[in-house]
């Protein structure tokens, strides 16, 4: 391109007919250019370098996932006791053996008290169990709404 070409660039925004003719003549009167002989082979490997540094980024995070699963499944191992299936047999032995001499308490107290007094006690434990029961009721039901709340506000954030 000559220099009055050029010059006609950078001082108007637009160029008038005359001056666009002038151009379009000038660029079809000069050999095209042709690009640099590496340039497709250039661009390839760049392509296949990105796509490299993909696959080795994900492998990488796998392998972080993999060995931090592993890490926590060797933690666990270590604090949770060997014996630990043996002490949760003794401790059932120990908690039926419990159960039942509060079973034996229970019948003997039972057979001590009177008619009146044996409903009185079953009727103050049924009011108190059906307050109990209530007041978990409500908490629980409070509770599964907190965590609907939550729910819609991550499925909300994630948008």
């Amino acid at each position: 391109m000559s220099d009055n070409i050029k010059y006609i660039f950078r001082e108007k925004e637009y160029l008038s007919d005359d001056e666009l003719e002038q151009l379009i003549a000038e660029v079809e009167a000069e050999p095209l250019l042709h690009p640099p002989r590496e340039f497709q082979s250039e661009i390839l490997q760049t392509i296949r370098q990105k796509r490299k540094r993909k696959k080795d980024a994900q492998l990488f995070f796998y392998s972080v996932k993999v060995i931090a699963t592993s890490a926590a499944a060797l933690l666990i191992l270590i604090t949770v006791p060997h014996d630990f299936h043996l002490q949760t047999n003794v401790m059932q032995e120990k908690n039926l053996q419990q159960g039942v001499e509060e079973q034996v308490r229970v019948e003997e107290r039972n057979e001590k008290m009177s008619g009146i007094e044996r409903v009185f006690e079953e009727e103050v434990t049924y009011k108190l169990n059906r307050k109990v029961n209530g007041y978990f009721g409500e908490l629980n039901n409070k509770l599964n709404q907190l965590m609907k709340m939550e729910v819609i506000y991550n499925e909300k954030e994630e948008k």
